[in-house]
Parts: C-alpha cells; structure tokens; sequence
C-alpha cells in the first residue's frame, strides 16, 4: 500500500511485469503482484521508506525484516530493530 504522495513515482520504478494497481477512496495505491520472494523484491520494498506498507504475504515481511536485522547487527552491533 503506497502512500498518496508517491503516486507518480510508481510506475517509473515498479522493476516486474505483472502486476496491478487499484487507488483506493482514500488516496492510498494498493499494488497487487504475484512474484518470487527475492532480495531484490525486499530491498525494492525498504527504498519506498515509509511511503510503503506491506500488507502480505507475511513471508515477505519476515525477508524484510531478516534483511534489516542482519544489516544492524554488522553496521551497528545490534540486531533488534
């Protein structure tokens, strides 16, 4: 789910083919794909920052968030962020 405010970013940085966008009454960009669960895909999703929440699945969420774990262990010495 895109934040309103990055609508006309989307397009130009969306890297897969398959997929559909729905805007929502609140202004809110609801992205639906159908992709393999990559580095690519979770490091893609964490260059939104806040501007994007991922609502499912949860495996991907978890790569995200094993991703960013892994990263403050080595840069900042703890891992629980």
């Amino acid at each position: 789910r895109f934040n309103p405010e990055v609508e006309n970013q989307i397009y130009n940085k969306i890297f897969f083919d398959d997929y559909k966008l729905h805007k929502s009454n609140d202004g809110f960009i609801m992205l639906t794909t159908n992709q393999i669960i990559t580095h690519r895909l979770a490091a893609w999703c964490i260059s939104w920052w806040d501007m994007l929440k991922v609502i499912e699945p949860v495996e991907l969420k978890e790569h995200i968030k094993r991703m960013i774990n892994s990263f403050c262990l080595v840069n900042f010495g703890d891992a629980e962020y």
